[in-house]
């Protein structure tokens, strides 16, 4: 027997995923979160950072770098 289909909310997508990705992808990509311990959480383009920065201008980085990423609405 060939084994079953997967469902289909298992093979879609999630943009709130990707978005999430997209997020971390540029947060490693610009650096600036050396040293830090992020969480990432993306819904309909609204991002909740959470962890630990090493100081405010990391932090201030981390938001910037965020709202960078295109589809989001604010972080």
């Amino acid at each position: 027997n060939p084994p079953a289909p997967l469902p289909e909310s298992a093979t879609k997508v999630n943009p709130n995923q990707s978005l999430a990705d997209d997020v971390a992808y540029r947060l490693r990509s610009k650096g600036n979160a050396a040293g830090s311990d992020i969480g990432i959480e993306a819904r309909e383009g609204i991002v909740t950072l959470t962890g630990t920065a090493k100081d405010a201008a990391q932090k201030a980085r981390l938001i910037a770098d965020a709202k960078g990423v295109a589809g989001v609405i604010v972080v």
